[in-house]
């Protein structure tokens, strides 16, 4: 196996520092974006391993550095639990990050759980 040099690892002492340097990786990544193209997507898992950095990213220390207008976030998976259950990642990701945050409503794309599972597919799609 050859691994491209132009990877960089990175190998931090624990959990929260490698949070801290992914959220401060996404705000770097966001605002080079932004300032190239006007954009910036970023796809988020639920769950509790992202749920740290999602709350960096809403500190307000952090959140004033992201270019919020023009960031399109997505969910890429869903417990397809209803969105007020504890375990929903949909839950999970509005209340670590989307709402504490001035990004337009239109601009994050969720799982409809209310819809059956091959129709919230093709409504996402």
């Amino acid at each position: 196996m050859t691994i491209d040099p132009s990877i960089k690892i990175c190998i931090r002492p624990d959990a929260d520092s490698a949070c801290l340097e992914a959220a401060e990786r996404f705000i770097c990544d966001a605002t080079a974006s932004v300032a190239k193209y006007g954009a910036f997507s970023a796809a988020f898992s639920g769950g509790n391993t992202p749920k740290r950095m999602l709350e960096y990213l809403a500190d307000p220390e952090y959140s004033m550095l992201v270019p919020w207008r023009y960031i399109v976030l997505l969910q890429t998976d869903e417990r397809f639990l209803p969105y007020d259950h504890p375990e929903s990642n949909s839950r999970m990701l509005h209340e670590a990050l989307w709402k504490k945050v001035p990004i337009l409503d239109e601009n994050i794309h969720t799982f409809p759980v209310d819809l059956p599972l091959d129709e919230s597919a093709k409504v996402y799609n």
